[in-house]
C-alpha cells in the first residue's frame, strides 16, 4: 500500500467514525433513559459492530460513455442547430452528449417512441428530457406557424418532491431564463418561451391576482432579493448557478418602481411596529 493509499484509507475512517459516533450520540441524548444499567446495556449494543454502521468502503462512479456531437445524430436540422449553439453558451448543455442521452433523442425524433431513463447520479437524466423537449419547441416553430402563434402549455413536468423540483428550477433557469439560452429556444415565435414551477413552497394556492402578488410576493422581494442586487459578487454567483428568478423578479422590480413613481408623495410612508419611539 503506497503512502497515498494509506493517508485515504485513514481519512475515510476518520470520517466514518465520527459520523458513527454523531449518530450514536443523537440516539443517545434524544431517547432519554433514567435506568443506568439501561443506559450502559444501551451503549454496548450502540458500540458493536454493524449495529449503528457498518464498515465503509469506496466505490468510483464510472465515467459515461460520450456519443457522436448533435450535428452527427439522426435527428432533424433545428434539433440539431439549437442544441449545438446552446452546448456553446456554457448553460447546462455540453458539445457531446452521453450515448443514453443520445439514443434518447433518437428515438424520440427518429423513432417517435416514449421514453424511460433509467441511469445512475450525474449522468445528465435531466437533460435527457430537457433537450427533447427544446428540440420540439424549434420543430414547432419551424414548420407549425398556425401553432406557435398560440400561447399554451407545451410541456409539463412532475416531480415527486419539492426538493427535486428545486434542483430542477435552477437548471432550467441557467437554460432558459434569460439572456442567449432564452433568445435561441425561442427564435421564430412570436412569444418568448417560459416556465413557470408551482410547488409547496408557492407564495399562495389560488388563481394569482395583482393584489394577491402585492400582499404575498412582493414582500418576499422587498427581504431577501432586493438585499441581493446591492451585492454585485453575490448577485453574479447566484444567477451563474439559476438561482434567481429573472423573468418574475424583473417584473415585480419594474412594478414596484411604477407604483411608487405614481403614488402621492405623502402616501410614501414607512410603518414601523414596536416598542418605543421612533
Amino acid at each position: 500500500m503506497t503512502p497515498e493509499n494509506s493517508a485515504a484509507d485513514h481519512g475515510v475512517h476518520t470520517t466514518a467514525f465520527r459520523l458513527t459516533e454523531s449518530l450514536r450520540s443523537y440516539i443517545e441524548a434524544q431517547y432519554h433513559i433514567r435506568n443506568e444499567s439501561l443506559i450502559r446495556e444501551r451503549r454496548r449494543l450502540l458500540e458493536d459492530a454493524g449495529a449503528v454502521s457498518q464498515k465503509p468502503f469506496v466505490e468510483s462512479t464510472p465515467v459515461y460513455e460520450l456519443d457522436r456531437p448533435y450535428a452527427e445524430l439522426a435527428i432533424p436540422t433545428p434539433v440539431k442547430n439549437v442544441l449545438t449553439h446552446l452546448s456553446e453558451l456554457d448553460v447546462g448543455i455540453f458539445s457531446r452528449p452521453y450515448v443514453h442521452q443520445a439514443t434518447s433523442l433518437e428515438a424520440f425524433f427518429s423513432r417517435q417512441r416514449d421514453l424511460i431513463v433509467a441511469t445512475g447520479t450525474g449522468s445528465g437524466k435531466t437533460e435527457s428530457f430537457l433537450m427533447p423537449i427544446i428540440g420540439q419547441l424549434m420543430m414547432e416553430a419551424d414548420g407549425r406557424s398556425q401553432c406557435v402563434a398560440m400561447p399554451g402549455v407545451r410541456a409539463l413536468l412532475l416531480y415527486p418532491m419539492n426538493a427535486l423540483v428545486n434542483d430542477q428550477l435552477s437548471r432550467i433557469r441557467r437554460l432558459l431564463g434569460s439572456g442567449r439560452g432564452s433568445e435561441l429556444v425561442s427564435a421564430g415565435r412570436p412569444f418568448p418561451v417560459r416556465f413557470a414551477s408551482y410547488t409547496g413552497r408557492t407564495a399562495y394556492p389560488g388563481p394569482r391576482t395583482s393584489k394577491r402578488d402585492t400582499e404575498r410576493i412582493e414582500p418576499l422581494f422587498e427581504e431577501f432579493y432586493l438585499p441581493i442586487l446591492e451585492d454585485a459578487a453575490k448577485e453574479a454567483r447566484l444567477r451563474a448557478i439559476g438561482q434567481l428568478p429573472e423573468r418574475t423578479s424583473q417584473h415585480f422590480l419594474e412594478s414596484r418602481s411604477k407604483r411608487r413613481a405614481q403614488a402621492p408623495q405623502d402616501e410614501r410612508v414607512v410603518f414601523a411596529i414596536g416598542t418605543g419611539a421612533f
